[in-house]
């Protein structure tokens, strides 16, 4: 029987008690003491260990517009034999990337969990970043790599500053327009454009309520309209989406001054003894500050707005209003005359002659009317022919609407006791037929006992003074050269002599033909011509 060496015997006995126990899963180490044993095989089962695998390791979003979000997302499995602790999963631009998960503190082997990654830029242009996942499955943490552009509509303006001519105050330019044009890579969303400086002389409108897309314009219109005078300035601001964000649109332009709308300016005439009197301004859309100048100091003086009589004369007023901002300059003027008081008496003689001699062209005289109750004597003497039991009138051929006029009437037949109405006019509407001072159509200015003949009959010589020069017109009465009263005069600007007689009367009426009874007051013009 063979019996091996003390060594062999140690190496199969070696043998047969591994035999007996399980398989390792290692590599054999050879040693050179030992002879390798044909078809003789070591293993040895590895130690327990984790391990994670990732669906991806990169993501690439492409394009996402500015304010959007797009997310995608990474499974993680333990391939491992053992639960992996997971510490922090985080991006590295927080900015413009986001994460989110399923994952716990732990995963058990082969179990799952999902992170989300989410790309927002707040940028335009390519951007880059890491999400980072740290497990106790390695050392170092495990990487997957983010990308992605962001888009946005970019504002492009045809022009930054509009110049406007100037411009009348309160009057509209013809409008200028700005066109904005998408050249950004997403849509454009205008949200607001409106004049944020300038408001009181600058105005727009426009068509950009709706997105714009790549390539597309909308426009906008400014127009100005001057509050004011002289330099302007504005703003139509635009908010927008855009990479440049809001833009601004500058306005500059200047307004004119125009005239200002004036009203009359009357002062009226005066009398020496008026007491000072402040005058009225012209009516006005401006608001500048008034003054007034007299041509003739040496008849009135002003001192501010108040007028003072200083002697007999004339005077030009003149009122001038200053520029604003607004308004021009302006000025009205205005003819005030001053003269004696009416006296409470002409007085006695022989006045001067009429500016008009009996018969010569163009001088006043009575009209003869058709065939009936008045009649006409030599187109100066008047009278009623007939019974007709009323009133009747008739006029001159001349009627005045301005100045001032003196004439008389001297009664040469009473048959009763009734009225005589020597200074009374008529406007040249009104039939010669017409009962005065009855219904609508009665045109007997100064009708009224005042003006009448009650008394003296005969031989009463009426004084008439007609005065249209100021706003207030007036016709003044005498009888026999006392003054008997003054009557305001409204309506129809031209008056005409208009004597009004009684059954059986008769007038001789002096319109400048002949001499007259009484003085001729001053500034009045002796006759109607």
């Amino acid at each position: 029987m063979f019996t091996p060496p003390k060594q062999k015997r140690l190496v199969a006995a070696l043998i047969l008690a591994m035999t007996a126990l399980p398989t390792l899963a290692f590599a054999a180490t050879q040693y050179s003491y030992f002879k390798a044993v044909p078809g003789l095989t070591v293993t040895a089962n590895p130690p327990p260990a984790a391990q994670l695998a990732l669906s991806t390791t990169a993501l690439a979003y492409n394009g996402v517009t500015l304010g959007a979000s797009l997310a995608q997302t990474v499974v993680v499995t333990n391939t491992g034999t053992v639960t992996t602790s997971l510490s922090d999963i985080n991006v590295e631009d927080p900015v413009n990337f986001s994460s989110s998960s399923t994952c716990g503190a732990s995963l058990a082997p082969a179990a799952t969990c999902v992170i989300t990654a989410m790309f927002n830029p707040s940028i335009p242009g390519y951007l880059a970043s890491r999400l980072h996942l740290t497990s106790s499955a390695s050392a170092e943490p495990t990487y997957v790599s983010l990308a992605g552009n962001g888009l946005q509509g970019l504002a492009s303006y045809s022009s930054t500053s509009l110049l406007f001519a100037a411009q009348n105050v309160a009057s509209t330019s013809d409008a200028q327009n700005v066109t904005i044009t998408n050249d950004g890579t997403a849509p454009l969303t205008i949200s607001g454009v409106h004049v944020d400086l300038g408001l009181a002389n600058f105005n727009q409108n426009n068509n950009c309520a709706a997105p714009l897309g790549i390539g597309m314009s909308c426009a906008i219109a400014v127009a100005m309209t001057p509050s004011i005078a002289g330099p302007l300035t504005g703003r139509v601001l635009v908010s927008n989406n855009g990479s440049t964000g809001s833009g601004a649109i500058s306005l500059s332009g200047s307004g004119l001054a125009i005239p200002a709308t004036l009203g009359i300016f009357e002062v009226g005439d005066r009398q020496i003894g008026d007491a000072p009197s402040e005058l009225v301004a012209p009516t006005s859309n401006s608001t500048g500050q008034w003054t007034y100048t007299s041509s003739n100091s040496g008849v009135v003086s002003m001192s501010g707005g108040t007028l003072t009589v200083v002697a007999t004369g004339s005077a030009i007023i003149t009122a001038t209003q200053a520029a604003n901002e607004k308004y021009t300059e302006g000025t009205r003027t205005t003819t005030t005359t001053v003269t004696l008081p009416l006296p409470n008496k002409i007085g006695d003689g022989i006045s001067k002659v009429g500016a008009c001699s009996a018969g010569q062209a163009g001088c006043a005289i009575m009209l003869p009317p058709p065939a009936g109750r008045i009649s006409v004597v030599d187109s100066y003497e008047i009278y009623i022919s007939n019974n007709s039991g009323w009133y009747l009138t008739t006029q001159a051929s001349i009627g005045k609407s301005t100045g001032k006029w003196y004439w008389e009437a001297t009664l040469k037949a009473h048959a009763n006791g009734s009225y005589i109405y020597g200074c009374s006019v008529s406007p040249p509407e009104y039939s010669q037929y017409t009962l005065p001072g009855e219904g609508t159509n009665a045109p007997g200015y100064g009708y009224g006992a005042d003006f009448g003949e009650g008394v003296g009959g005969v031989g009463t010589v009426y004084s008439c003074l007609l005065d249209l020069s100021s706003a207030q017109k007036t016709i003044t009465s005498f009888r026999n050269g006392v003054r008997i009263g003054t009557h305001n005069i409204s309506g129809s600007p031209l008056l005409y002599p208009s004597p009004t007689l009684y059954n059986q009367d008769r007038m001789k009426i002096n319109l400048g033909q002949e001499n007259f009874m009484y003085p001729v007051p001053l500034g009045y013009a002796a006759g109607v011509y």
